[in-house]
């Protein structure tokens, strides 16, 4: 496959897919739902460290590359351009590419299902409630 097909595959993904360099920390590609996500244009992200940018954890405490945590199908926080936290399902590998480290990062919004499941909560809290009466 040629590049341009695989840019085309990436930005048609409805997921958010980000490219990071692993020493570095900083975001080498997004694609466009990632940025829609976000709120972002690309000019606006690329090169942007993820640390306290896109990710809530802090220089040195990378999941991945400093605190050696595996992300695989995990709940976590995305945070977008105005400084919303969105929880996505989130997922990382590690990959080598030229000789360079990347981490490549693909996350869902959940907020909907999680505004689902606290509304169900809600109504199992209201049932006991009234039982109890």
């Amino acid at each position: 496959m040629n590049k341009e097909f695989q840019r085309t595959i990436l930005d048609f993904t409805r997921a958010g897919i980000m490219i990071i360099d692993s020493d570095m920390h900083n975001i080498v590609y997004v694609n466009s739902f990632a940025m829609d996500m976000i709120g972002v244009r690309k000019d606006e992200i690329l090169g942007h460290l993820c640390h306290g940018y896109i990710c809530p954890a802090e220089v040195g405490e990378c999941p991945i590359t400093d605190l050696k945590q595996k992300v695989d199908l995990s709940e976590r926080q995305l945070i977008k351009a105005n400084g919303e936290r969105i929880p996505v399902l989130k997922s990382i590998v590690p990959v080598r590419q030229n000789g360079r480290r990347y981490l490549i990062e693909s996350f869902i919004d959940i907020s909907e299902q999680k505004r689902a499941e606290e509304g169900l909560s809600e109504v199992g809290k209201s049932r006991v409630l009234i039982g109890k009466g």
